[in-house]
Formats: C-alpha cells, structure tokens, sequence
C-alpha cells in the first residue's frame, strides 16, 4: 500500500514530512489526546468545528465541495497538532 505525504518548509520551519493516511493506531494518540483531551472531548471538539465550517461556508455560499475539502483539512490539521493549543476561542 502507497501513502502520500507532503513535504513541509519554509524560513522558519524545519524540514518534515507528514503521512496524509493514518493508521488506526494514530486515532488513539492523537496530539490532543497526549495533551489530556478525552476522546469523546476531541470527537466533540471535531464535530463543532466541523458544523462551524459547514455553517461559514453555507452562509458564504461557498460551493460544498469546498466545505467538505475544508472540512477534511481540519481533521488532518487535528492529527498533527493539538486543540489545546489550537483552540477556537
């Protein structure tokens, strides 16, 4: 099986590579999860993101593909970084 990944860098950030497919093992240890967030917490934190995304795109009139691509994005977000850092306040 073939994963795809990206190359991240610039001035101020090293050289990384990340997995854009994750395996199950991943979904138990995301950042948020090492950082104390309980599981249903972090489900629920997604799901109101995601419904906020939705809501901002609609009220855009932003076509759903777009909406659904953002949605996804934010997930992929969320497997590299923590909602304890990256809060919506």
């Amino acid at each position: 099986m073939q994963t795809a990944s990206v190359a991240i860098s610039g001035p101020a950030l090293p050289k990384a590579r990340f997995n854009w497919i994750f395996s199950a093992d991943k979904f138990t240890s995301t950042p948020s999860n090492r950082n104390g967030i309980k599981p249903e917490e972090e489900l629920a934190m997604r799901q109101q993101a995601a419904v906020f995304i939705y809501e901002l795109g609609t009220n855009l009139k932003v076509p759903h593909y777009c909406i659904n691509t953002a949605v996804v994005y934010m997930h992929r977000f969320y497997m590299i970084n923590s909602f304890q850092r990256f809060t919506r306040q």
